[in-house]
């Protein structure tokens, strides 16, 4: 007999808006995500400039909507020393 297929309904999380949180403090971004019910990966950027700790990108997409509980990467500017 065929496999039975696993219900999509009983295991689907609610659905949240994706906050935007480029231009903002690693720590307040985390919290407004975690706030929000996502989780939080952060990825060193590489974009030039700007001050360090900020958030510079972000997957997925602010103002997506994404499943509560999954991941949302931001990338943040690292302190690169040197001054101007």
């Amino acid at each position: 007999p065929p496999a039975a297929r696993p219900s999509t309904t009983t295991t689907t999380a609610p659905l949240a808006k994706v906050p935007d949180v480029i231009g903002v403090d690693v720590e307040a971004a985390t919290r407004v995500l975690e706030e929000a019910g996502f989780r939080v990966e952060r990825l060193p950027s590489d974009a030039p400039g700007g001050p360090a700790g900020r958030v510079v990108a972000q997957a997925p997409r602010p103002g997506s909507q994404a499943p509560r509980g999954s991941t949302v990467r931001i990338e943040v500017t690292a302190d690169r020393g040197g001054g101007q």
